[in-house]
């Protein structure tokens, strides 16, 4: 198993960056401003972080494994947007508990049953990342409306030199769009409840007396799922940034 990277994330990134903006056209955006940004994901580096549904779940062997030897690959690639200087990197942030019922609500399948009691800590693959990165965006900031949209995005293209005047309002517009609208239920409005995904992808809260969940039928409830669609909502993803030079660096 895989205990490290064995090539520099960054300077694949940057090579990504050159290409895509070779192609576009001056008129469009100078070759001097032109930037792209990635999402770094735990799972790009083989990580298991889907979090807890119920409270008779414990971690497997198997997650622990895959974890211990994932976050060497993990710090590997933080270390290297570090000491890039055409990379500027960002810890996005999110609400743990609101984060892993996003999960659940979006991509596990009908009768998958969330225990909102459950105390949820961000994962160790979310702390370490403000180790190393230029900053930290909370990403619920973003979504109260295009201030914070505005805010988010001006933070962010200032690590690498721009501002937000270019584009106008296009970005702030794009931004404040993003944000997920669950259902009227949630961990927010029934902090103690258990919840069922249904098969028209809303949720009800289950009564307690009526509670027959077992975990057999559900601990595998994240299986089956495509790449792309574990990967949307992982813990702690770290947004980056590849121009053709860095405004500021870590000290």
């Amino acid at each position: 198993m895989c205990t490290g990277l064995t090539y520099n994330l960054a300077d694949y990134f940057v090579r990504a960056r050159d290409l895509i903006c070779s192609d576009v056209p001056d008129h469009i955006c100078p070759a001097a401003d032109c930037t792209i940004t990635l999402k770094f994901f735990p799972q790009f580096v083989n990580a298991d972080t889907p979090g807890v549904l119920m409270k008779d779940e414990h971690t497997s062997q198997c997650s622990t494994a895959k974890n211990t030897h994932a976050m060497q690959a993990w710090k590997d690639g933080l270390e290297s947007f570090k000491q890039n200087p055409k990379v500027a990197s960002f810890t996005l942030e999110r609400n743990e508990a609101k984060r892993q019922f996003s999960v659940f609500h979006r991509f596990t399948p009908a009768g998958t049953e969330y225990d909102c009691s459950i105390p949820r800590y961000a994962t160790e693959f979310a702390n370490v990342s403000k180790s190393y990165t230029d900053g930290l965006i909370s990403i619920e900031d973003c979504w109260t409306g295009a201030a914070g949209a505005a805010s988010c995005l001006s933070k962010a293209l200032h690590e690498v030199g721009l501002d937000m005047e270019p584009m106008g309002k296009a970005g702030t517009d794009a931004m404040a769009g993003t944000g997920i609208t669950h259902t009227s239920l949630s961990c927010t409005t029934n902090p103690t409840s258990i919840f069922k995904r249904l098969a028209n992808d809303d949720v009800q809260v289950v009564n307690p007396k009526d509670h027959s969940w077992r975990k057999s039928d559900h601990h595998n409830a994240f299986e089956g799922l495509t790449f792309d669609e574990k990967v949307e909502d992982v813990s702690g993803p770290t947004l980056v940034l590849s121009h053709t030079t860095r405004a500021s660096r870590r000290s």
